[in-house]
C-alpha cells in the first residue's frame, strides 16, 4: 500500500499498521516470520510485526536500526 507523502511519519506508520490489521486473515504468534500479504497471513511475533510495518512505511528509518 502506497501512503500519501503528506502524512507525518507517525501517521504513515499508524496507517500501515491499520492497513495490515485490516488485511489480516490468519495470524499465529511465532518467532519465525511467515508473512503472505496477498493471502492475509501474518505469522510472526511482535518484533516481526513492527519490522514489517516499518519496512513498508519508513524503510530508510528502519534501515538505521542496528540488527
Amino acid at each position: 500500500m502506497a501512503l500519501p507523502a503528506a502524512l507525518s511519519l507517525s501517521a504513515q506508520v499508524a496507517a500501515q499498521a491499520e492497513s495490515t490489521v485490516s488485511n489480516l486473515r490468519q495470524t499465529n504468534y511465532q518467532h519465525t516470520e511467515h508473512i503472505d500479504v496477498d493471502r492475509g497471513i501474518y505469522d510472526c511475533d511482535c518484533n516481526g510485526f513492527a519490522g514489517f510495518v516499518l519496512t513498508r512505511a519508513a524503510p530508510d528509518h528502519y534501515a538505521m536500526i542496528p540488527q
